[in-house]
């Protein structure tokens, strides 16, 4: 370059012009498909090798080589079967029902687009009937059962679910022991039970009902059957029913006035009780062999009670009449003045059958066979001496109907 100069010479100047290559860089991004890149004020779109050149006011510009690796983003299928009642947690959701879930997830560069399935598996239930016989029990997850009732345990299933099982426990009543009635009158026993229609019944004697008769048997053998393979048996004792006849046994009868009168009932202690009345005229008035104290004419009840339970009652008169009794005087004076003029026996309850007078050397003075016999001191007509004669009397005690004999010493005096 050429410049004129001040003393009209011009001035050369000359220059010397170097070309340097544009200064350049490689860089590499890796991008999500559909991401852009904002790179020294040039917006990047798509994978591939990008060139931009940056132009700077004080010096060279320069040329970057961008390359761009575009990432597709990640998507993940999954299924999840849950258990009917439970949830997981996607996100920030609780999810407890059935479809299709969608959500995003952070990745390490691009999201990660998360498919998910939830199933929903059922519960299983189940149920069971269980019948259980008197007395027996049934093991219930860990626990012994013998009432009846509903029972639900809770197991998981092979699929890992719950499963929630019923059993319904049915127990099958045992019926109250049998029991019995005695039948006095028809002399017979009784028998009966109170089952339930689930049990078949069968008597020893071949009844097959709820209720049976026994005659003459001391023992009654009853077998008791009910699904599933329930027996119970039971043997019953019965009592012996009596037979007897009180009125044959105890009748009206007449005692004498102030005795004790014995009673004996031909019965074994051991079944029976025994109740006299009045009590207080019995020696014992609960025994079978008593004694009855008798002052005047009572009525005497009794009443019996057996083992059976079989009751009787009976009764009978008993009449108290008054102790024979015969009085003889010890001396008469037959001189008619009105006072004991007649030698004669007094009596109550008897009956004279002979009454004879002897002298002292046995000689018969007087004899009557009458019911009222009476001496007035005479002899074949003439009046006896005075002096000791003896009596001798034959009489029937009306009480008890026998004969006695009394004799002794009488005094005939003037």
């Amino acid at each position: 370059e050429v410049y004129p100069g001040t003393n009209t010479c011009d001035s050369t100047q000359y220059y010397v012009v170097e070309v340097t290559d544009l200064p350049s860089a490689s860089l590499s991004y890796e991008l999500c498909e559909g991401d852009s890149l904002f790179f020294r004020g040039e917006w990047l779109i798509g994978g591939g090798v990008h060139d931009v050149k940056v132009s700077v006011l004080d010096g060279c510009d320069t040329l970057y080589e961008v390359t761009i690796t575009e990432h597709q983003p990640l998507s993940i299928f999954d299924t999840l079967q849950l258990c009917e009642g439970d949830s997981v947690l996607i996100g920030d959701n609780w999810l407890s029902k059935a479809g299709w879930y969608y959500d995003t997830l952070p990745g390490d560069l691009c999201p990660v687009y998360s498919n998910i399935l939830v199933g929903i598996l059922e519960n299983s239930y189940t149920d069971t009937l269980i019948t259980l016989c008197p007395g027996d029990s049934v093991l219930l997850g860990n626990e012994w059962v013998k009432e009846p009732g509903e029972y639900i345990h809770l197991y998981n299933n092979a699929i890992g679910c719950d499963s929630l099982h019923r059993s319904l426990v049915n127990l099958i009543a045992m019926p109250p022991p049998p029991d019995y009635i005695v039948d006095c009158e028809a002399l017979e026993v009784q028998v009966w039970i109170n089952a339930t229609p689930s049990w078949e019944i069968e008597w020893s004697n071949g009844d097959t009902s709820l209720q049976s008769t026994y005659v003459d048997k001391d023992t009654a053998y009853l077998s008791l059957s009910a699904d599933p393979d329930c027996v119970v048996d039971y043997q019953l004792t019965l009592p012996s029913v009596p037979d007897i006849d009180l009125p044959f046994i105890l009748r009206d009868t007449i005692v004498q006035k102030g005795s004790n009168f014995s009673l004996e009932l031909d019965l074994v202690a051991a079944e029976w009780e025994v109740y006299w009345s009045p009590s207080s005229l019995f020696s014992c008035d609960t025994c079978l062999q008593t004694n009855l104290y008798v002052e005047e004419d009572v009525r005497v009840e009794v009443f019996l009670v057996h083992i059976s339970g079989c009751t009787y009652e009976a009764h009978f008169q008993v009449k108290a009449e008054a102790a024979s009794q015969i009085y003889v005087p010890n001396a008469f004076s037959p001189n008619d003045d009105g006072v004991n003029d007649y030698f004669q026996a007094f009596g109550n309850k008897i009956k004279i059958n002979s009454f004879k007078i002897f002298d002292r050397w046995g000689g018969i003075m007087y004899e009557s066979d009458g019911s009222s016999p009476s001496w007035d001191g005479l002899t074949a007509g003439k009046k006896a001496s005075t002096g000791i004669y003896v009596y001798m009397i034959t009489y029937t005690d009306l009480n008890t109907g026998k004969e006695k004999v009394i004799s002794g010493d009488v005094v005939l005096i003037e």
